[in-house]
């Protein structure tokens, strides 16, 4: 049985519409709180369908005492929690869930468009409201006065720094920039410019810069290898790495340094009075709590109160910025290492067509890592979601439409 695949049965199509539904509802949750219950009910409906297509499939042997030996790891971290006295039930819960399934999210069972495009599709209402939000706040910016409001409900923020772009900060606002990195890697043409348009756009107003920069890992490693046919008898194209585009590069790198330099300087100057300091204050205190117990760490849902700070109070976050280092601190150093290379392995198991398929879809999960690392997005409940439309979509498919050949 597969997941999303064309010509779908019963059970993937109840699939693909939870998968839609999750999508939407997440990534509109600034827009009413009702979504984010609809999201959490068709996440698990999809996680539960999607895990159930990939046991009928198969795993490898080894994955399955891999995936055996993880839970008892990380089962092993819920009991340090509770020794420690944790009583945020909600948040051992959540990561103990999220941490068990997102490896099962790497190994892909097939592609299919159905996958990759019910995330853009999806996405697309939040992006366009994102951008209309920006447009009306620059033409009435007396509007300003309703920030306040999205603070304190937690919807996120709205801000400028020429009075002319205005940076919309939402939730679900890590949706389009998923979208903008299959679009770049599926479509073609008037679609992909298109598309393109929309999704860069919103992510240009969200503000992000990690996500600014993921975009970038993708192109250079786009850039950097080339489809080529070694011989008249290979059926597919193999990704060849271009000596003579890294040197393009290097030299872009060398002319341009001054002005990225400049620009680099100036974006950090901006989040010099906000967010570098919270995300250094962060690094800070976690590693401090990593490095009191770093073989174990302190346990899942490690309550954020403990982190004592003279710059934030952490008593009422229920997140930080560095999601990555955060885990490591719950779980300890071996137990992330273990998880990596859990997710590796059945990435690296996972039923591809081609070489070519395997690279497209790797230069595609190494950028949507790196945008999100930085941010709270990657651990969540919807990392599920965001991974197995990442590994289903089409890139590499199709040679012919992937951006390596432009």
């Amino acid at each position: 049985m597969s997941i999303l695949f064309h010509k779908p049965r019963i059970h993937d199509k109840a699939t693909y519409v939870t998968f839609f539904i999750a999508i939407l509802s997440s990534s509109l949750t600034f827009v009413s709180k009702n979504f984010i219950l609809l999201g959490i009910i068709s996440a698990v409906l999809f996680s539960i369908l999607s895990i159930t297509a990939k046991l009928l499939n198969g795993f490898p042997i080894k994955a399955y005492y891999l995936l055996l030996l993880w839970i008892f790891v990380l089962t092993s971290s819920l009991i340090v929690a509770i020794l420690h006295g944790n009583d945020n039930i909600y948040g051992v819960l959540k990561y103990y869930l999220v941490l068990t399934i997102l490896p099962i999210s790497f190994y892909g069972i097939g592609q299919s468009s159905l996958a990759f495009k019910a995330l853009i599709y999806a996405t697309l209402p939040s992006s366009l409201l994102i951008i209309c939000i920006s447009i009306i706040f620059s033409l009435h910016p007396d509007l300003l006065i309703l920030r306040p409001i999205l603070w304190e409900r937690g919807i996120g923020d709205i801000y400028t720094h020429n009075g002319y772009l205005y940076i919309v900060q939402l939730t679900g606002s890590q949706f389009s920039f998923i979208s903008l990195l299959l679009t770049l890697s599926n479509f073609r043409g008037l679609k992909r410019i298109i598309y393109a348009s929309i999704f860069g756009a919103a992510v240009i107003i969200s503000g992000n810069f990690s996500f600014i920069l993921g975009i970038i890992v993708y192109f250079v490693f786009t850039f950097l290898f080339r489809s080529s046919y070694p011989d008249s008898t290979c059926p597919a194209p193999l990704p060849i790495f271009s000596r003579s585009r890294l040197v393009i590069c290097l030299f872009i790198l060398l002319f341009a340094s001054p002005v990225l330099l400049a620009k680099l300087s100036s974006i950090l100057a901006l989040k010099q009075d906000a967010s570098l300091p919270i995300r250094l204050d962060q690094i800070t205190l976690l590693l401090d709590r990593l490095f009191q117990n770093p073989f174990f760490g302190c346990g899942l849902g490690m309550p954020l109160s403990i982190l004592k700070s003279n710059l934030v109070d952490y008593s009422n976050h229920s997140h930080v910025e560095l999601m990555f280092i955060y885990i490591i601190a719950q779980i300890g150093i071996p137990s992330f290492l273990l998880f990596g290379y859990t997710c590796y392995f059945l990435y690296q198991s996972s039923i591809f067509l081609t070489p070519y398929t395997k690279h497209a879809q790797s230069v595609l999960l190494l950028s949507a890592i790196i945008g999100l690392s930085f941010n709270p997005y990657f651990f969540d409940s919807n990392s599920y979601l965001i991974i197995t439309s990442l590994v289903h979509s089409n890139s590499g498919r199709n040679p012919a439409k992937h951006i390596l050949n432009y």
